[in-house]
């Protein structure tokens, strides 16, 4: 390029788009805002508090125990579309017709334990626990008894929580009492909004934790056939 050409170049002046984010990063954020959960699969009752997964929680430190029922759709049985479509549908016994669609639903019952000590809870799956770890010889067949009894075993120990009315209506049997969410961030997100109010929460104090079991031997009967997933 001559010096002609050089002097007919326009020079553009940029402007910063905006300023550099250098802050130090906090705990680990999904897409909403909410801290993730950690989930718990084992554990056992120790001296003092509980150890999950390794970590150690102090009763004391639990400040809020929260349930919640999620009814949550797994898609449907639609095989893909195109040519595969046609030839997985034969398969399954379907058509390409659109209304032939046959949703699944799952629910999923939740339990969070949040500790003053951790950024995030710690996440109980009813379907998904293994039970014999944190009860032993007391752990049955029944994942709904199991449950329960690890439910009321935490609340009873941890005297300075408090619970949201789902865990409440759970203790007390009322399971048709318990809220259901259609997705698991609405069941999240009421959960953050009890920690801002949990002064006008029940206490763990407070309720009748002296049955150790969800159903009583009169009762027991009607759960055979139910097993573990």
């Amino acid at each position: 390029m001559s010096e002609e050409q050089e002097d007919d170049v326009e020079l553009v002046e940029t402007f910063p788009t905006g300023e550099k984010f250098n802050e130090p990063t906090g705990q680990v954020l999904h897409e909403r805002g909410i801290p993730l959960a950690l989930r718990v699969r084992s554990g056992f009752f120790e001296e003092g508090g509980l150890n999950l997964e390794g970590a150690q929680v102090a009763w004391g430190e639990i400040e809020y125990i929260s349930l919640g029922t999620i009814h949550h759709s797994l898609g449907s049985m639609e095989p893909p579309k195109g040519m595969m479509r046609a030839v997985v549908g034969k398969m399954m016994g379907k058509n390409d017709r659109a209304d032939q669609k046959a949703p699944r639903y799952q629910e999923s019952v939740f339990l969070d334990l949040y500790s003053s000590k951790h950024d995030a809870p710690f996440r109980f799956e009813a379907a998904a626990i293994n039970y014999r770890s944190f009860l032993g010889k007391d752990a049955l067949h029944i994942s709904q008894h199991n449950f329960y009894r690890l439910l009321v075993r935490i609340a009873r120990a941890a005297t300075q929580a408090c619970v949201n009315d789902n865990a409440y209506h759970y203790i007390l049997r009322r399971r048709d009492q318990v809220k259901i969410y259609a997705a698991i961030y609405d069941y999240e997100l009421e959960s953050q909004t009890d920690l801002g109010r949990l002064e006008s929460l029940r206490r763990t104090s407070e309720l009748d934790l002296t049955r150790d079991s969800y159903a009583s031997e009169e009762e027991f009967e009607s759960f055979e056939g139910q097993s573990d997933e």
